[in-house]
């Protein structure tokens, strides 16, 4: 018995040396396998659909950038009844970003900042120059660009929610997620047969980081010039009706903000756009001159109508073709119980779906493909007419047709926001903003022909800090688009990878029942004659 005993510890000892042998040249082929992929990095994408591998106009921009892009997520998931659909949302950006970085690593250098830790988050966003959460930026060099995960690189439809989760996703910074004219409170609850939960709608990740690398790849910084002198909104403090997030956002995104004042001389002459934000003193005289001088030279003009008079500004868009109707549109609302309502405040604040936005055109055709929302308030009507030496008008954002134009009360010189048709108000499509476009010089002068663009929108208030955030997406696309940044690249959304079988035609049905019938019980039954062979030896 000893001997056997002692035998058996012997052999013990022996497997456990074979054993721990292994293991010890296990790490050591792990240690030189990961040498050899640091040495030499290859990767292979065996997905049917392509889905790991990035497409070839982003690696060329990345292969082209001169130094080492840095990718800083800031991301953080919701709470119920948004978990589920914001993890996915999430998950498709950081699967991405993380495709980017194995696909370029010596290129790009992915950097996920823990949210839980709020400190060291928000150290990390001052030094970036950005806030919030759930968002991407991308940092070469000095320049800098961010997109917000939901709105821009995932499209998500918020169903119904309760006005406790409208006011949650606001505070996250996810406003205007709904239709006030379609809201009901009665469908917010998910027991009720007609509840609407939310849904993940799109993933255009790439899309949007392909646009990002772009803008941060330009190595110029257009110049944005905002008028002053005539009681416009400030850029630089932060005060009730001030734009400052307006200015802080375009720095970020790589233009040179700075203020002009039109009674210190004409336009300047690197300025790539020019931004005419709801004067509340008359726009006349030689600052109307300078203006327009700058538009016959190519020049590009960003205009917005203030609240209390937003005739101030008529006398320039009269010269290119636009009116500015009496009083401000207005649209219905619902109450709790789900009926439509008039006659009180909140039916001057517009929410402009799909619906209401231009198809096809570069500014709106972000917002419609996410299914963003405009927010706009107090807003007054553009009239289109001609455009004096040619040249088109696009009506880029419209109200429902079921909206009206809220005319001032005589006797008061207040809104009512009711329907007045002894008034003359009257139901109808209103132009929100509108788009002049017109060739500054014949195709035959001597000058290459070049081209103005206004775009001329309704209130000022949809710039204004507190309401930037809702329509950050639109701002940031009318100035790139303005500017002429060629930095939108258009990568199709990936297609979902579809692992169903079609068992009704094709070979699926065979060699399934072939596999199920026939190779598990064979391979089952060779593995069991080796094992049994072995042991007879």
């Amino acid at each position: 018995m000893s001997a056997r005993a002692s035998m058996g510890r012997a052999t013990r000892a022996r497997y456990g040396l074979e054993v721990g042998l292994a293991l010890v040249l296990a790490v050591a082929a792990a240690v030189l396998a990961t040498e050899l992929a640091d040495w030499r990095y290859v990767r292979f994408d065996l997905s049917a659909r392509g889905r790991n591998t990035v497409d070839k106009a982003t690696l060329e921009r990345l292969d082209h950038l001169p130094e080492e892009l840095e990718i800083h997520t800031f991301l953080r998931p919701l709470s119920a009844p948004f978990d589920r659909v914001s993890a996915a949302a999430l998950r498709r950006v950081a699967d991405f970003l993380f495709l980017v970085q194995t696909t370029r690593r010596d290129r790009v250098h992915l950097v996920h900042h823990d949210m839980a830790d709020l400190a060291g988050a928000q150290e990390a966003q001052r030094e970036l120059g950005v806030e919030g959460e759930n968002l991407v930026v991308l940092s070469l060099g000095k320049r800098r660009t961010s997109f917000d995960v939901f709105g821009e690189a995932v499209a998500v439809d918020w169903g119904n929610p309760s006005l406790d989760s409208i006011k949650y996703l606001t505070e996250r910074g996810i406003p205007n997620v709904i239709d006030p004219r379609k809201w009901d409170q009665r469908l917010a609850d998910p027991r009720s047969p007609s509840y609407v939960p939310p849904r993940l709608v799109e993933s255009r990740v790439e899309a949007v980081f392909a646009a990002a690398v772009a803008r941060v790849s330009v190595e110029d910084s257009p110049h944005v010039y905002v008028s002053t002198g005539h009681g416009e909104p400030a850029i630089d403090k932060t005060l009730p009706g001030s734009v400052s997030a307006l200015a802080r956002e375009l720095t970020i995104d790589g233009f040179t903000v700075a203020a002009w004042d039109p009674a210190a001389g004409a336009v300047p002459a690197d300025c790539d756009v020019l931004a005419v934000l709801g004067p509340r003193q008359p726009f006349e005289g030689s600052a109307l001159d300078r203006v327009q001088a700058y538009l016959e030279r190519g020049g590009r003009v960003i205009v917005t109508l203030g609240e209390e008079s937003p005739e101030l500004l008529d006398g320039l868009l009269q010269r290119y073709g636009l009116g500015i109707q009496p009083g401000i549109v207005c649209e219905t609302v619902r109450d709790d119980r789900g009926a439509e309502l008039e006659g009180v405040p909140q039916c001057a604040f517009l929410s402009i779906g799909a619906r209401g936005l231009s198809e096809g055109h570069p500014v709106t055709d972000l917002l419609r493909r996410n299914g963003l929302r405009l927010a706009l308030a107090y807003t007054a009507a553009l009239e289109r007419g001609a455009v004096p030496g040619g040249g088109e008008t696009l009506d880029l954002v419209h109200s429902s047709p079921e909206a009206w134009r809220d005319l001032r009360d005589p006797s008061t010189g207040k809104y009512d926001y009711a329907l007045d048709q002894e008034q003359g108000e009257s139901v109808g499509t209103a132009t929100l903003a509108a788009l002049v476009q017109r060739r500054t010089a014949p195709a035959g002068a001597a000058d290459a022909p070049g081209e103005l663009r206004l775009l001329a929108v309704g209130s000022t208030a949809f710039l204004a800090d507190q309401n930037f955030v809702q329509n950050r997406a639109f701002v940031r696309a009318a100035f790139n688009w303005m500017a002429e940044r060629e930095a939108r690249i258009d990568v199709a959304p990936r297609e979902e990878d579809r692992t169903a079988l079609d068992v009704e035609r094709g070979r699926s049905l065979g060699i399934l029942s072939t596999t199920l019938w026939l190779g598990l019980p064979g391979a089952s039954i060779l593995v069991g004659a080796l094992v049994g062979w072995r042991r007879r030896r």
